[in-house]
């Protein structure tokens, strides 16, 4: 995880949550970022800010509204009747290659192995 913006929240997620440390060894100190902020926390460039204030015009907001139907309308197409797909302006789970039944199928496979039922349902 590489904050953009909202350091001082990213900080006291770390502050809370100091387990992390064990696990992420080399997250410590201020994260990278991969450009340079203004004071406000807006990235630097005028073409960057002239253009999130454009996107966050009615203008804008009619442009997003499009992209999102337009990639879900894509997305819903690929995705046939895959039950492990779902597109909407809230969620877009695309596990177009059914990850989940796989993955259980191989957890039912080792079950047998071991002799072991139970498990769940595919």
């Amino acid at each position: 995880m590489v904050p953009l913006v909202g350091h001082a929240v990213y900080h006291r997620l770390r502050a809370l949550n100091r387990w992390t440390d064990t696990y992420l060894p080399n997250a410590w100190g201020p994260p990278p970022c991969p450009f340079t902020l203004s004071p406000d926390g807006r990235p630097a460039t005028t073409w960057t800010r002239a253009l999130e204030a454009l996107l966050r015009s009615p203008v804008g907001q009619r442009l997003e509204q499009w992209e999102q139907a337009r990639k879900v309308r894509a997305f819903r197409a690929q995705a046939g009747d895959n039950p492990e797909t779902s597109f909407g302006p809230d969620c877009c789970k695309g596990h177009f290659d059914s990850y989940g039944r796989r993955t259980i199928q191989a957890f039912h496979d080792r079950l047998s192995q071991l002799k072991i039922e139970g498990g769940g349902e595919l």
